[in-house]
């Protein structure tokens, strides 16, 4: 089985990242069992030929070594259709799969299983969870004759795709939900949305009460619920 880690240190940073070239595989898109597409980036194929083997093709096992709280150290998803060319960063293993004894998939959500497991005995990390590429290697996998491993697959796939679907359509609102929020936000600030009348009418303590908010928000955050209290005010 082939593997490789990301390039460390200043070999890969964000200053190298690009509009296209060839695709960075980052802690981000390695999700519990599967690839989160969104959030890109990409350096110079010039700059990529510098860096040595840490090519990533569609169907390789990708695995997270750094985790924390939400998303443990050790989660494993693979590599999307039409993925190349395509590196893995620091802290991303890719393990290269030969198919004909084990289903990728199936060893990917078995890994993502045993994640939480795997980081309490394996983790050397003392503040963030981390496992480096010889423990990742090290793990075992229980692996059933193909057939029954595709039934597995089969039947996860039917229970869980409810949720899937509940989780797929939240995530959206979610996300439309913030890009209302930072519109509404863009119209205060360049005018659109006249609240002066409204910010007039409340007592001046009230107002910076609201600008410096409560202990554990920040300012920006502070300011941003200040702007939306008025907001809704003056939609009312």
């Amino acid at each position: 089985m082939a593997r490789c880690d990301g390039p460390f240190g200043s070999g890969l940073k964000s200053s190298h990242y690009t509009e296209a070239g060839v695709r960075v595989i980052r802690l981000q898109n390695i999700g519990i069992g599967e690839f989160k597409d969104g959030d890109r980036a990409y350096i110079a194929p010039e700059h990529y030929d510098s860096l040595g083997d840490h090519d990533v093709v569609s169907g390789d096992l990708l695995v997270a070594g750094l985790g924390d709280e939400k998303v443990p150290a050790g989660r494993a998803c693979l590599a999307p259709p039409n993925c190349e060319p395509a590196m893995v960063k620091a802290d991303c293993f890719r393990f290269r799969m030969k198919k004909d004894h084990y289903i990728p998939r199936f060893v990917a959500i078995q890994l993502s299983a045993t994640a939480q497991a795997a980081t309490a005995c394996l983790s050397t990390g003392a503040t963030r969870l981390r496992i480096n590429l010889s423990a990742s290697s090290a793990r075992s996998v229980a692996l059933p004759p193909g057939p029954e491993q595709q039934a597995i697959l089969n039947y996860m796939e039917k229970e869980t795709s409810p949720l899937a679907s509940a989780i797929s359509r939240l995530e959206h609102e979610i996300t439309l939900l913030r890009e209302y929020r930072t519109r509404l936000i863009a119209d205060v600030v360049t005018g659109k949305l006249d609240v002066r009348e409204v910010a007039k009418g409340l007592p001046e303590e009230e107002l910076q009460d609201k600008l410096d908010a409560s202990a554990g928000y920040d300012a920006d955050e502070a300011e941003d619920d200040a702007v939306f209290d008025l907001i809704d005010t003056a939609e009312d």
